[in-house]
């Protein structure tokens, strides 16, 4: 960039470089977070042994990670909603007594 300058008059100088930008790698790699959110919210909400202020919770969270899968979803979201997912296993294990819940890595 340059400036250079006489009276009355300035001239500006600045060159371009192209950015690639790759809004689609970004997205999935969220909407697989959002999807992990969405399993583990799952799994707590049906089961039969659940404690039910967790399981409304599960819910909860489960419902806005799907709003945010249908929205333009940035980061702080889904931070949020894994946030809130830890929460709910750590209260999960609290009132069971045990280490709560496992996420199981998908076969494959």
């Amino acid at each position: 960039m340059g400036v250079r300058g006489g009276g009355d008059r300035v001239w500006v100088g600045f060159s371009c470089r192209r950015a690639r930008i790759d809004p689609g790698r970004k997205r999935e790699e969220l909407v697989g977070r959002l999807e992990e959110v969405m399993r583990v919210c799952d799994r707590v909400a049906a089961d039969p042994g659940g404690f039910e202020e967790v399981q409304l919770r599960a819910l909860d969270v489960m419902i806005r990670a799907v709003r945010a899968c249908y929205g333009m979803v940035a980061d702080v979201e889904v931070d949020g909603l894994e946030g809130q997912v830890e929460e709910l296993k750590a209260r999960e294990a609290e009132l069971r007594g045990g280490p709560g819940y496992s996420v199981e890595e998908p076969a494959g």
